[in-house]
């Protein structure tokens, strides 16, 4: 066995090539990476000004957003109020005025916005139709009463005519 020497007393004799090769290759990457970390600080200080800018502006159009849903709720309020001063019960008592005792009413469908109305009614037979199409252009509150469609409907022991009445009626 040979003895271990240790001498750390020798004198520095200066560093060799490939150790000053090490420490500038070193310095060089410590500074790339310093660039390279500057310009990615930068970059991500112009995306939150960017993000802030986009975040102002959803705000304004949020508060737009809620302005035009607060005025779209207005309207249809004023909408079902003037709908509700609409002559409803005129509508129906003049129907059930017009009305013989050989009509059946089906259905009703009454736009209040246009002031136009869809009646679907039967009759016992054609002439009580033209009886009660004669009396609802007679009534005050109705204009302009037309027949827009009518079918003969048969069955084992009855008959009768179904029919569709386009009429005008309050405020158009």
């Amino acid at each position: 066995m040979s003895a271990l020497g240790f001498d750390f007393s020798r004198p520095a004799g200066g560093a060799s090539l490939p150790g000053w090769l090490a420490l500038l290759l070193g310095l060089a990457a410590a500074s790339w990476a310093a660039w390279n970390y500057q310009a990615a600080e930068q970059r991500h200080q112009l995306l939150e000004r960017r993000l802030a800018a986009t975040h102002s502006s959803v705000r304004a159009a949020g508060r737009s957003a809620a302005g035009l849903a607060r005025a779209a709720a207005q309207h249809q309020e004023a909408d079902v109020v003037s709908r509700l001063g609409l002559p409803w019960s005129s509508l129906i008592t003049n129907l059930d005025r017009a009305r013989g005792p050989d009509i059946g009413y089906l259905a009703l469908e009454a736009d209040g916005r246009s002031g136009q109305a869809t009646l679907r009614a039967e009759a016992r037979d054609a002439d009580a139709m033209a009886a009660f199409l004669a009396r609802l252009e007679k009534v005050d509150g109705f204009g302009n009463a037309e027949l827009a469609e009518h079918e003969i409907r048969n069955g084992p022991g009855y008959s009768v005519v179904r029919f569709t009445i386009h009429l005008a009626w309050g405020r158009p």
